[in-house]
C-alpha cells in the first residue's frame, strides 16, 4: 500500500481549528485521518500564539495519530513528531527549488522568515494514550499587506513562485512525504531524522536567546543532540541542555 493510500481526508470550508475538531472527536475517527479546512476561525501555533489562519488558500491541516503499537518507545519518539514534520515541509518547499531553513524546534523558515508553523496536542484516557493530533500551517497565498498584519517576519510560498499555489497539491505532496518515514521515525526517534534536521537548521554553532517563561537562557548552541534537545554553552562555559522555549537568532 502506497503512502497517498494509507490516510483519508475530510475537507472543511471553515472551521474553528482542526486541531480542535480531531482532539473532540478523537473515538470517532481511525488513525492517519487528516481534516483539511479552507479557512479557520481559532486556529492557534505553540505556546498558544494565535495563528492566522482566515485567508483562502494556505494549508491548515491536522492529522490525527493513532500509532497501533503504541509502547513507551513509540511514545517517546512521538515527542519529536514537530521535527520530522518540520523536515518534511523542507523537502517539499524545496521541490519548489527553494531553501527553507528550521528554527528550533519546528519553524520552517525562508529567507529567515516564517512559513510554516506546527503544533502537536496529545489526549490520555486515563493512563492510557489515546492519540496525539499534528496540526501544520504553511502560508502558500498570501499578499505583502497579509503578511505585514503578522507579528513576526512572514513569508508565502507564492511571494516565491510568483503564481498562486494549489493547496491541495500542496497538502498530497506533505502528506505523502510524511508518511513514506513515518513507521521508521515512529521506531527509531529523531535519529532517523538527525542528518536532514540538522543540515537544515539555523540556529547550530550561533549565539541565541532561548526565552523561557520565567527567565532567558543566553549562549552558543554548540550541539543538535540524539533526542532533539539542544546542548548550550553559557557565557560562564557552562554546558545546559535546552528541551523547552522559544529560540530567538
Amino acid at each position: 500500500m502506497g503512502p497517498s493510500s494509507s490516510y483519508n481526508i475530510k475537507h472543511f470550508e471553515e472551521i474553528d481549528s482542526t486541531n480542535s475538531y480531531l482532539l473532540d472527536n478523537l473515538d470517532k475517527y481511525a488513525d492517519k485521518q487528516v481534516v483539511i479546512a479552507q479557512k479557520q476561525i481559532g486556529g492557534r501555533g505553540r505556546l498558544d500564539r494565535k495563528w492566522a489562519s482566515d485567508k483562502i488558500g494556505n494549508l491548515y491541516m491536522s492529522i490525527l495519530l493513532k500509532p497501533s503499537q503504541i509502547n513507551n518507545r513509540a511514545r517517546n519518539n512521538l515527542i519529536n513528531i514537530t521535527q520530522y514534520m518540520s523536515v518534511c515541509i523542507c523537502k517539499v518547499l524545496e521541490s519548489f527549488d527553494l531553501s527553507p531553513s528550521i528554527k528550533w524546534p519546528n519553524d520552517v523558515l525562508i529567507a529567515n522568515k516564517k512559513i510554516s508553523g506546527i503544533l502537536s496536542e496529545v489526549r490520555f484516557k486515563s493512563e492510557n494514550y489515546s492519540g496525539l493530533v499534528l496540526g501544520v500551517g504553511v502560508n502558500l497565498n498570501l499578499s505583502q499587506s497579509d503578511l505585514n498584519q503578522i507579528d513576526q517576519p512572514a513569508t508565502s510560498l507564492n511571494m516565491f513562485t510568483e503564481e498562486s499555489v494549489d493547496a491541495m497539491s500542496f497538502a498530497q505532496a506533505l502528506l505523502n512525504e510524511f508518511f513514506i518515514k513515518y513507521e521508521t521515525f515512529i521506531n527509531e526517534g529523531f535519529l532517523s531524522i538527525k542528518e536532514d534536521y540538522t543540515k537544515r537548521n539555523n540556529f547550530l554553532n550561533k549565539k541565541v536567546i532561548i526565552k523561557l517563561p520565567n527567565k532567558n537562557e543566553v549562549g552558543v548552541i554548540t550541539n543538535i543532540n540524539a533526542d532533539g534537545t539542544l546542548t548550550m554553552r553559557k557565557d560562564t562555559d557552562e554546558d545546559i541542555i535546552v528541551n523547552m522555549g522559544d529560540l530567538i537568532c
